[in-house]
């Protein structure tokens, strides 16, 4: 890390940009596996899994690469649903 004030415009940018991929892949994967017409909750159910697995276990390389605590890897599966929820909410925008 640069010495001196941090700034966060950069990783706020890159964020954003991880945020809209990662709910471009769920309704990706969505679309595949569900036909339009389908009910709402069968489309959150793929892209909340979706979303699940790119937002909670992508941190599991923190602790095995980095050596960050598995407790706190952990925490952050707990801390971070509303992530997951949010993507997956996109689910009534479905075409009918």
């Amino acid at each position: 890390m640069p010495s001196g004030a941090p700034t966060m415009g950069g990783q706020l940018v890159q964020w954003f940009f991880y945020c809209v991929l990662v709910s471009i892949c769920a309704a990706y994967i969505a679309g595949r596996a569900v036909q339009p017409g389908a009910h709402y909750l069968s489309v959150f159910r793929f892209a909340g899994a979706t979303a699940f697995f790119a937002y909670s276990i992508g941190l599991w390389q923190d602790s095995i690469w980095y050596k960050k605590s598995w407790s706190t890897t952990l925490e952050e599966h707990v801390r971070r649903p509303g992530l997951r929820l949010l993507t997956a909410r996109f689910g009534w925008l479905w075409p009918r």
